[in-house]
Order: structure tokens, then sequence, then C-alpha cells
């Protein structure tokens, strides 16, 4: 896990100085560029030098959440230190209150891995097996997730209209598992063994150029990283260890399938879901097939440059490793 964090840490390097030149366009045009562009490729090489070092460290787990605390404690850094005259004056404690559930992730992670046999104890106390892989639950991130959720929500409980939550949640939850049904079922059935064999016969670079697609495409049509790793990891894996190069196209699928979530309709949905709440109640229905299909295009625009990026990475990873 930790040599893959850092592979896909390495692919990925370039694509978030991509992304903070992409969304400086989109709130506010050339002109932002032109002006805000050394702060936005600072902080985002800041970002994935941070990645970089975190996950050198082998702390894979923790990387992305102390990666963007330490980005926005930058940035903060950057904002002007008076407000404008008729500016309402900053909340401090506020802001503060806003970022203690990622402290409280990090200090349970902490705890976990620092207190003397806490972490091996929950390794064998409740594992999910089967024939190729295995899960221990107890020392997956997401039960410090669980606990700093319940904790926020006994502190301070809302009425959550779980109906509502239900049916917009539904058809995501049903897709995930149905993909990673999928990938079972093409494993036990050496599906993904014949198309991995496949691609292994191709050209080393033909293939080089296709992995980094291979694996945007599962993130698309899943809308999750998950079931996008899910589907495709193996025949990544399997195809690159034909060349040699295992962790490289494993990467390439990890990061692929990640930035291009951000692409797919369920996410493209879940964004019109939040805004349609925040808007007027005159907006109308048409309006909004207008944008989810802007969107979609935009997504795919940037989602072709992010393609680019990856795939001018992983051949200047795999020359300085070969």
């Amino acid at each position: 896990m930790h040599a893959l964090g850092w592979y896909s840490a390495c692919a990925s390097a370039l694509v978030f100085p991509l992304l903070s030149l992409v969304a400086l366009h989109v709130m506010g045009g050339p002109p932002a560029i032109r002006k805000d562009w050394p702060a936005a490729l600072g902080l985002s090489a800041g970002l994935s030098a941070t990645l970089l070092l975190l996950n050198r460290l082998q702390l894979t787990e923790i990387a992305g959440v102390l990666g963007g605390m330490a980005v926005c404690a930058a940035g903060a850094l950057l904002l002007p230190r008076k407000a404008a005259p008729s500016a309402t004056a900053p909340d401090h404690r506020r802001a503060l209150r806003a970022f203690w559930p990622y402290g409280g992730v990090l200090l349970l992670i902490a705890l976990e891995r620092a207190a003397p046999g806490v972490h091996d104890f929950l390794g064998r106390s409740l594992v999910l097996s089967g024939s190729q892989m295995s899960l221990r639950v107890l020392t997956s991130p997401a039960m410090a997730l669980l606990v700093v959720a319940a904790v926020i929500y006994l502190k301070r409980p809302v009425a959550l209209p779980h109906a509502m939550l239900l049916r917009r949640a539904w058809a995501s939850c049903l897709g995930l598992f149905a993909f990673v049904a999928l990938a079972q079922v093409m494993r036990q059935s050496a599906m993904v063994t014949a198309f991995a064999n496949t691609l292994a016969g191709w050209d080393g670079d033909w293939l080089l150029v296709l992995s980094p697609l291979i694996g945007m495409v599962s993130g698309f049509m899943t809308g999750s990283n998950l079931s996008g790793n899910a589907l495709m990891m193996t025949v990544q894996s399997t195809a690159g260890d034909h060349l040699g190069a295992a962790l490289l196209f494993a990467a390439a699928q990890n990061s692929g399938a990640g930035h291009a979530v951000f692409t797919s309709v369920p996410i493209i949905v879940l964004i019109l879901t939040l805004a349609k709440d925040a808007a007027a109640p005159e907006s109308s229905g048409a309006n909004s097939l207008v944008r989810e299909h802007h969107l979609l295009a935009f997504g795919l625009r940037v989602a072709a440059a992010i393609w680019v990026v990856l795939l001018l990475t992983l051949w200047a990873m795999r020359q300085l490793a070969g």
C-alpha cells in the first residue's frame, strides 16, 4: 500500500498545478490566471510536495488530510492581514471549529499507531478475508471517521431527512456494489487474466499510453475511485507486471480513476443536487439540464488535459526507473 501511495503521488504531482490553473480560469478567466498564477502554482506544488513527503514517510492513510491542511494553512497566511472596512470581521473560532474533525481523525489514527501493541491487536480482531485479499476493519481509516462523526452528532444532534437521503444515495450505492461484484465475477471467471494477457502482448509504449486512459475511463464509468480500481486494478497490475512495471501501471490506474471521478455523471448529478438545494425556488429544470451538459463537456476537456499530464509524468517515471 505504501509503495502504491508513493507511485500514485508521483504520478499525480503535476495534476494539482494544472487543476489550480483550471480553478483560476473558472473563477476569473484569463485575467485571474495572469494575476494569481504564482500563488496558485506555489500552493499546488506545495500540495504535491507534501503528498510525496508523507508517502515517503509511509503515512499513506493520512497523507491527503495532512497535505490538505498544510496547504490550507499556507493559503491562510497569504490572505490580507486586514479586512476591507466594509467587510465582516472573520470569526477565527468558527474557522477552527470547522477544522477540528480533521484533527480528530488524525489524532485517532496517530494514537492507534503510536500506542504499543494496539495496532497489531486491532489488526487481528476483525478481519474480512477472501481468496486473494483481506480487510482489517478496525485499522481502517473509516473507523476513525465513524468515531468522529458519532462525536459530532452526539455533541450537536440534528434531525436528518433519512428518507430523502436514501432516495438520493441508493442509486450511487447500488452502482458502487454492482461494479465491485462485477470485478469479482470478472476475476473469478478469468476474464481479467485474459484481458491483462492480451494487453501485455502490446508494445510497451502503446500500453503506457493506454494505461492512464483505462484508469480514467473506469473512474468515469463508475463514479468511484474504489469501484474503478476494483474493476481494472488487477488488469493494470498484471499487464504492467509483464513489462516489469506493475507498480507504475497500478499507480496509473489509481491516479487516473481518482481524478476522472470528478468528471463522472454521478458526481455531476450530486453537484447539481446540492446546488439545487441552495438555488432560488424559481430555478427551472431546463436550466439544470443545460448546466449538466455544460458541466459534463467542461469536465471532459479537463479530463483530457489531465490524461496528457499523467501520460507525460508516467513516461518520465518509467525513463527514470529504467
